[in-house]
């Protein structure tokens, strides 16, 4: 490392460069105002060059070349042509050959033109680019420049030159046109084809600067040389002018604090004044400096010791805290990472978010701040962190309004809340429990119990049919034993009733009583055969058959007695399975079915059956007691009428019930009871979709038989054994 220089050493350097700065800037300036005299001189003997040639080539053309056409014209031949008259370029040209022989003149003179007619008038490359531009620039008149041309520098003024004239085209225009000496002298190919008013040269002077650059700079180099004795001189009058006054009595000040400094003994003691004011004054305030700091010395140092005792106590409580602090921090650590396990490992799915009000202080949305990996495996929700809830699930503002209303009264400091909720956006049951850390956010803690749901309606919805079977197995036992007593009476009733129509004629005034009570009592007859069929007791002779073929008959029958304005529609499956079942109580089935739409469609309507094959897994059978999961064949009834509510619903199948009224010929309750005992007596079920105003859809699902290959049994023939007897006829 360098080190420090004194201030003798940066006084020298100082005054060096400024001295060096000034003598270089004095030369930088009085040469460049040479040159530029010496390019003023160069511009003002162009001047004068160039207006000397322009008044010879005006006394050229004004005077001398007019005044000889006129006397010689009338003898001169067509192809005549004496250039030392005829053409001022020539006549200037050997005018200057003349000017340059006499005075040897460094000055360059020439009338330049592109495709000049003689050689030495032809435009160089920048002498051609001004005439060019001369030609689309009509302001254009003089160009000025510093050209280096064979390693020295010449002033160039060029200036615009004279137009073509229409008596100039006698030389110009074409070679045919021109005299013939001229065509001979020059050729046919140069200076030809100008046209009137085309500027067609420019004037060309060039004056050397070589001299008068010399000039300058010579005089530079002796400037120079004055400069530098000049401050030179200056310099040394300043240094050592500086070294006795400043520099020496700095440098005794120096050493006399140097040593205060370095010995402590030292610091307080005086330093001797020296006698000029600025430093006298300078060592007296330091002086007073160093008494003052040697009395803040001495007691910094006692204040030093009491500090340092108070700091060794204070240090001994730090490292007690330090201890403390280290085992609180290795406590918050194990439990931040037993909460963090938590957090990470719990079954239910947690969601911190912080809740978004509008300017009434409603609740809007949310936003996802952290979820453990529980929230996503329960939802299927991926990367939900930093997002609002509104574009995590599009919609969920609209369909569960209710849900932001509980997160946003509990983010405003409401109470925790524990409540079970389906949330419509994800089609999903959870179970949520939810408080407030601090104001304007909220922790979720929720599980998700579709599948608890899902099984708790199962087996509300098993309990129910349940209650329904053993209400039903109650009624039937009851509804059979009556029956059958209702039976036995009514066939005495009947059988009597018969009889005695069979002794009496149509014009016996009892015949019309007796036909309403043997009418009367086939209708209770046929009742008490739909009790017995609800019952699972009436008459039941199974066999394979195919639905298409029973809803065909039935779509007949109800075409012919239903009203025009209901329209009966089927579509029926081509493959359909073959079930076992009876006949008459499917057709008795169907016809309950239908009347029943038929009257909830008073005002019209369309009545639609369907088959279809349909393959029933265990999650349906869980749903319905008795049934095997399998194929089946599926009969579905939907009409377009009133429909039916909640209520109605839960007691359709009862017994006895009816919307109708308690009349007679409307109907009895006795409808769908019955024909959902035809339903389970076969093996089936019934299930009904329905919408006060919007229809009502019967689905009944009848066991499929499934076929299987049977073995050939060989039977062998029968011998017939003659006999005897008689044929009945009954």
């Amino acid at each position: 490392m360098f080190r420090p220089l004194g201030t003798k050493a940066y006084l020298a350097m100082g005054l060096g460069l400024l001295f060096i700065i000034l003598s270089v800037a004095v030369v930088v300036m009085v040469n460049m105002t040479m040159r530029g005299l010496a390019l003023t001189d160069a511009e003002d003997a162009s001047r004068m060059l160039l207006d000397h040639n322009l008044a010879i080539t005006t006394y050229f053309s004004k005077d001398l070349k007019p005044r000889l056409f006129e006397q010689l014209g009338p003898i001169m031949s067509k192809d005549c042509f004496e250039p030392l008259w005829m053409s001022s370029t020539y006549a200037k040209r050997k005018i200057h050959d003349y000017f340059y022989h006499f005075s040897k003149s460094p000055y360059y003179y020439k009338e330049c033109a592109i495709n000049a007619r003689s050689p030495q008038n032809e435009a160089d490359d920048y002498e051609k680019a001004f005439v060019s531009e001369l030609q689309n620039d009509p302001q254009l008149t003089t160009r000025s420049a510093i050209r280096v041309l064979d390693g020295k520098p010449y002033f160039t003024f060029l200036r615009r030159g004279e137009a073509m004239e229409a008596s100039c085209l006698r030389c110009h225009s074409t070679p045919e046109k021109a005299p013939g000496d001229l065509v001979r002298h020059y050729g046919p190919e140069r200076s030809f084809h100008r046209k009137v008013d085309e500027v067609v040269q420019a004037i060309s002077i060039r004056i050397p600067l070589s001299e008068a650059f010399s000039t300058a700079t010579n005089f530079s180099y002796y400037l120079s040389g004055l400069l530098l004795v000049a401050l030179g001189g200056g310099f040394l009058f300043v240094w050592v002018g500086n070294k006795r006054l400043v520099i020496d009595p700095i440098g005794r000040i120096q050493e006399q604090a140097v040593k205060i400094a370095s010995e402590r003994e030292s610091l307080g003691e005086i330093i001797p004044e020296p006698k000029i004011k600025e430093l006298r004054d300078l060592v007296a305030a330091f002086n007073k400096m160093s008494v003052e700091l040697r009395k803040s010395h001495d007691e910094i140092e006692q204040r030093v010791l009491e500090r340092t005792q108070e700091l060794a106590a204070a240090n001994q409580q730090l490292e007690k805290e330090v201890e403390y602090r280290r085992i609180t921090e290795a406590a918050l650590r194990q439990s931040e990472e037993l909460y963090r396990s938590l957090f990470e490992n719990m079954l239910n799915g947690l969601a911190y978010c912080r809740m978004h009000f509008d300017d009434q202080g409603r609740p809007r949305d949310f936003t996802y701040l952290t979820v453990n990996r529980a929230f996503e495996m329960q939802t299927g929700l991926k990367d939900v962190v930093g997002k609002r809830v509104s574009e995590v699930i599009p919609g969920i503002r609209e369909v569960d309004p209710e849900l932001f209303e509980i997160y946003g009264r509990v983010a405003m400091g409401g109470q925790p809340k524990r409540f079970e909720k389906f949330v419509e956006a994800l089609q999903m049951w959870f179970w949520i429990s939810v408080y407030s850390p601090e104001p304007g956010y909220f922790v979720a803690i929720f599980d998700v119990i579709t599948e608890r749901k899902k099984a708790e309606e199962e087996r509300e919805q098993l309990r129910r049919q349940l209650l329904q079977s053993q209400k039903l197995e109650a009624i039937g036992t009851l509804t059979g034993g009556i029956a059958h007593d209702f039976n036995n009476l009514l066939t005495i009733i009947n059988g009597y009733t018969e009889m005695l129509l069979l002794e009496r004629t149509e014009d016996d005034p009892i015949h019309e009583d007796l036909q309403k009570i043997f009418q009367t009592g086939r209708k209770g007859a046929e009742m008490v055969q739909r009790l017995l069929t609800f019952t699972k007791q009436g008459e039941y002779s199974p066999e394979p058959m195919n639905l298409n073929e029973q809803v065909e008959l039935t779509k007949n029958l109800l075409e012919r007695s239903f009203p025009k304005m209901i329209a009966i529609e089927t579509s029926l499956s081509d493959d359909l399975g073959t079930i076992n079942a009876d006949g008459g109580q499917i057709e008795q089935l169907l016809m309950n079915l239908c009347i029943n739409a038929k009257d909830a469609m008073s005002d019209g309507g369309s009545l639609r059956i369907e088959t279809r094959n349909i393959t029933v897994d265990e999650d349906c059978c869980r749903l319905h007691a008795g049934a095997k999961p399998g194929p089946h064949v599926l009969i579905e009834v939907a009409d377009t009428g009133a429909g039916m509510s909640t209520e109605t619903m839960d007691r359709m199948f009862d017994p006895f019930f009816t919307t109708k009224g308690w009349d007679f010929k409307k109907g009895t309750g006795l409808g769908l009871s019955v024909a959902k005992g035809i339903v389970e007596r076969h093996g089936g079920w019934m299930t009904c979709e329905s919408e006060s105003g919007k229809g009502t859809k019967l689905k009944i699902y009848f066991p499929a038989i499934v076929e299987e290959p049977m073995p050939e049994k060989l039977v062998p023939a029968a011998e017939t054994v003659p006999g005897s007897g008689r044929i009945l006829l009954w």
